[in-house]
């Protein structure tokens, strides 16, 4: 699996540092979704919004079986909504 994310990117040849922007040696899933200061304000959104569930980062990249389709659409949404507003996958034309 390779992702945009620096360390993936740096594994597979296209960067040449598997760093974050914000200092951290390794920009991987567990650092984005849950460690990464520079998304702070949208973590805390994505939390509030999943404040239900044992969040982890199995839960936000893959959802989880025992749930109902439903929660695992609305945890999806949120995801999705949380990669948005970090902005960090934006392109420019």
């Amino acid at each position: 699996m390779c992702s945009s994310l620096n360390s993936d990117l740096h594994r597979v040849n296209i960067k040449p540092s598997p760093a974050c922007s914000c200092g951290h040696p390794v920009e991987d899933s567990i650092h984005y979704f849950l460690q990464c200061a520079l998304h702070n304000e949208a973590r805390e959104i994505l939390f509030s919004k999943l404040e239900s569930y044992a969040i982890s980062i199995e839960l936000l990249l893959a959802g989880d079986g025992d749930l109902s389709f439903q929660q695992n659409k609305d945890i999806f949404e949120s995801v999705q909504s949380y990669i948005r507003n970090t902005l960090r996958f934006r392109t420019f034309n």
